[in-house]
């Protein structure tokens, strides 16, 4: 299953300064009376921390039982503020998404049209567009959830192991990990940098590791 986590809150508005106060220029009121900006400015405000206490400073976990709805309450909040200035004259409330895997707990990647339309890159004849990519408990739930068979069975053992399919670098916490299927069997290497994954996996493509 996909999960969304989302942080990095922040409120984006854009100004249009029309005084010197309006930037934070306090003191030159009677020298100035005018800020002539090129055109409208989009400014990223960030909420206070939800563990900052001001007297004590803690995790966000600790402070919140909902750290994504605290957040998400506090940006409305700021940005309903920032709105009311006269020199704001638009805003949204933004945060960074990404995407794990339940499973495995690697980033959520899926099948382009292209990749399920390529051997190379399917797991196997029934993979489709969607289909997770991160390891075989997220495909066989994809694939249930669908009705698409699962996973064609393992080829006897006299049977030569046909080409390498469903190739994969992706990165570990040690490294970067090759994957690739071959003979109804999943296989992986893991190698210290991109560069060597790289390099292993057009190895594989090109029939190396056939054994």
């Amino acid at each position: 299953m996909k999960q969304t986590h989302r942080d990095e809150w922040r409120v984006i508005v854009t100004i249009t300064p029309r005084r010197p106060a309006d930037l934070g220029f306090d003191g030159v009121g009677e020298l100035a009376e005018f800020v002539a900006a090129p055109g409208p400015i989009e400014v990223a405000v960030l909420p206070r921390r939800l563990g900052s206490l001001g007297f004590v400073s803690m995790g966000d976990s600790l402070a919140s039982r909902d750290v994504e709805g605290d957040y998400r309450r506090r940006c409305d909040e700021l940005l309903a503020e920032l709105l009311s200035k006269p020199h704001v004259s638009e805003g949204r409330v933004a945060c960074t998404e990404t995407h794990t895997c339940s499973h495995c707990g690697l980033r959520w990647e899926e099948l382009t049209a292209d990749e399920a339309a390529d051997p190379r890159s399917r797991l196997d004849e029934h993979s489709v567009e969607g289909e997770p990519v991160c390891c075989e408990k997220a495909i066989a739930e994809f694939r249930t959830e669908r009705g698409i068979p699962a996973e064609g069975a393992v080829e006897d053992s006299g049977t030569a192991p046909g080409p390498a399919s469903a190739i994969r670098v992706e990165p570990t916490d040690s490294g970067w990990r090759v994957r690739w299927r071959r003979g109804g069997r999943r296989r992986s290497k893991t190698l210290t940098t991109r560069r060597d994954a790289d390099l292993y996996a057009r190895y594989v493509a090109e029939g190396g590791e056939s054994s």
